[in-house]
């Protein structure tokens, strides 16, 4: 979801969900909906609206519109380290994963950036971020 810099009192941030080589990502709550969301804070300055809503990966975000989880795959593993998972939970999150793979290629999409930080789980449900 795309949000102007004045309408960010809108939402109230609760935590950082990762950093990247770009910008900071956040879990936030929409105070008007409470809409879990995911903003972006970008690293690099833009002066107008219009830069910032013709960035590619802008434009391709709003037409793969998906839900947020509730934590990165890599941030699982850790909280769960001395649990191995179990081979039906791993080919689950496999076949989930390349289920989300496909439906990205399928919209001419291509994610460059595919590591545990950009898996995003809730109980059993996994998706790329």
């Amino acid at each position: 979801m795309l949000i102007n810099v004045l309408d960010d009192i809108s939402y109230k941030l609760i935590r950082e969900v990762g950093d990247g080589t770009f910008g900071v990502v956040w879990r936030a709550i929409n105070n008007l909906s409470g809409e879990v969301v995911a903003i972006k804070k970008m690293k690099k300055k833009y002066y107008t609206w219009e830069e910032c809503v013709n960035l590619r990966k802008v434009k391709s975000l709003q037409s793969l519109r998906r839900s947020l989880g509730e934590m990165t795959f890599y941030t699982l593993c850790l909280n769960t380290w001395e649990k191995l998972f179990s081979e039906v939970e791993i080919r689950n999150w496999c076949f989930r994963v390349l289920q989300d793979l496909a439906y990205l290629h399928q919209r001419g999409y291509f994610h460059r950036d595919l590591k545990l930080e950009n898996l995003l789980v809730t109980k059993d449900i996994i998706k790329i971020a």
